[in-house]
């Protein structure tokens, strides 16, 4: 059953309520993706799942992490240019319709994708 908050939602931005729990959470900055799923409080697998249509949208990157030394094992998740406009959509109806009072605050410029 969908909830009125997950159509609002769902017609400003076509995602779930899940995935746009995932933008907020990566407009705080980037993260692994054992990150992520520690923050959002789930599965490796079900991650997996989340991010599919993010990644397949182009809302969401993967890049190589910095300190992942030579073999590249870490894999860094980042908001792209249209994350962060989803994001700010998001934002603009925070207290008219979307209840999160405390949101995560964006990124530095310097972080961002």
């Amino acid at each position: 059953m969908v909830t009125r908050l997950e159509a609002k939602i769902l017609a400003q931005t076509g995602l779930t309520l899940n995935h746009a729990c995932a933008v907020f959470t990566l407009a705080s900055g980037k993260n692994t993706a054992g990150g992520l799923a520690q923050e959002l409080r789930v599965s490796g697998p079900s991650l997996s799942r989340l991010l599919r249509p993010l990644l397949d949208r182009g809302l969401v990157e993967v890049s190589d992490s910095q300190e992942s030394g030579a073999d590249g094992r870490f894999k860094l998740l980042g908001l792209t240019a249209a994350g962060w406009l989803v994001y700010q959509s998001l934002r603009q109806h925070e207290g008219e319709w979307f209840p999160l009072k405390v949101l995560p605050q964006p990124a530095k410029q310097a972080d961002r994708c």
